[in-house]
């Protein structure tokens, strides 16, 4: 019996060393309200919830290909490899059936929630067709799933704090 789920890929970083230097950049990346907040007040990566680390990890996997796509964009080559190996790699993690981990505190439930927004929205530009031939109109979409991109690692850094959301 066949099933028409394809393979099955864990979006998930395989050594310590990478989760050390996303856990890092999170920290390095603090929003304006959080700057100067030294490390020892952030939750350490094995305190994280399944749910912060897997958005880690997401974050961590999905940096170089917007920057990728970008770069491309940037130099009006739409049709070059990066490009469309980019697209095709935002459709899959843009997908319905990629799953963040479940939520496991009332603050997860809303990054949960954001991180679905974001997904939908790399899916958006994965299925994008023609950018070359709608550049203004795709522009809009990458730089929305950019800006919410970014916006995720500020999520993540108040998460991570002993307040988490409460300021």
């Amino acid at each position: 019996m066949s099933n028409n789920w394809g393979a099955v890929q864990a979006y998930q970083l395989q050594n310590q060393a990478e989760r050390d230097q996303i856990y890092k950049l999170i920290l390095a990346n603090q929003p304006t309200q959080l700057q100067g907040t030294d490390p020892s007040e952030y939750r350490t990566w094995e305190q994280a919830t399944n749910l912060e680390r897997g958005m880690m990890q997401m974050l961590y996997l999905v940096g170089p290909t917007m920057n990728d796509i970008k770069t491309a964009m940037d130099r009006d080559l739409y049709d070059h490899p990066a490009f469309v190996v980019g697209q095709e790699e935002l459709e899959k993690l843009g997908a319905p059936l990629v799953f963040a981990p479940a939520p496991q505190t009332p603050l997860d439930y809303e990054l949960f929630e954001n991180m679905k927004m974001v997904q939908a929205m790399w899916g958006q530009v994965g299925k994008f067709e023609n950018p070359a031939e709608n550049k203004a109109e795709f522009e809009k979409v990458y730089a929305q799933a950019r800006q919410e991109t970014n916006n995720l690692f500020a999520r993540i850094n108040y998460a991570l704090t002993e307040d988490g959301f409460s300021e």
